[in-house]
């Protein structure tokens, strides 16, 4: 890289300690001919001699990327690139790319699925705001309260993420169905404590909890509709740790 060739950190401000400009400066040797600065709506004038846009989950616009004429490649530091307009950076010729899935990834979005699914069978955050507000609920709480153990959860996309749920469900003795485009080996089902693999409609009717971990396309965009939500148990429970569409 020349000197001309700067990187510029998009970094929204609810999480600015994961990608910033002073982190990513640290990964390059101090000798070398490379400038990292940060940008914000506020101040697009940062992007003007950017060659490089790397972004944690910060909107990469047309007009960011009109404002960065010797840009060519926009890095997200994430799995998806959905906050990117990839239709204006393809007609700029600019490459967009992400970081891929990785183990520690995944295990990250499973730990925070299985935080959620606790909080909804404890009623974590009823309890939480009964006791802030000084109306200590807990004899009316306790009646709603429910057991992991022993419920079915659905996994909606049975990929590393997915599986990584899988195994956690497994150790709190639920049982796993899975809907996705593909079965998984008998032997990986196995793995996971005996995933069955039904179809999306099965699943829907049947789990107590369920969890989404679809990557977002075409086909998946809006997976929940009116019409599938309506196959639910009164009582079942959503997370969605995937993709907000």
């Amino acid at each position: 890289m020349s000197a001309r060739q700067n990187v510029l950190a998009v970094v929204p401000p609810h999480i600015g300690g994961r990608t910033s400009g002073a982190g990513l400066a640290r990964l390059f040797p101090a000798e070398t001919d490379v400038t990292v600065v940060e940008a914000t709506d506020e101040d697009p004038a940062a992007l003007r001699a950017a060659r490089v846009i790397v972004t944690a989950l910060a909107p990469v616009t047309a007009e960011h990327l009109a404002a960065a004429p010797d840009v060519a490649l926009v890095q997200c530091a994430s799995h998806g690139y959905d906050y990117v307009d990839a239709s204006a950076a393809r007609a700029r010729g600019v490459t967009v790319c992400t970081i891929g899935s990785s183990g520690a990834e995944a295990r990250n979005v499973a730990e925070q699925t299985f935080a959620l699914l606790l909080a909804l069978a404890k009623r974590l955050v009823p309890a939480h705001n009964a006791l802030v507000e000084a109306d200590w609920a807990l004899p009316r709480l306790q009646r709603s309260l429910t057991e992991l153990s022993g419920k079915t959860l659905g996994i909606v996309g049975l990929g590393q993420i997915g599986r990584e749920v899988a195994r956690r469900a497994a150790a709190f003795d639920m049982t796993v169905v899975y809907a996705g485009r593909r079965r998984a080996a008998p032997e990986t089902e196995e793995r996971l404590g005996g995933a069955l693999h039904v179809p999306l409609e099965e699943l829907l009717r049947t789990a107590d909890y369920i969890t989404l971990h679809a990557p977002l396309t075409d086909e998946t965009r809006h997976l929940l509709d009116a019409e599938r939500l309506a196959l639910l148990k009164p009582t079942a429970f959503v997370v969605n740790t995937a993709r907000g569409a």
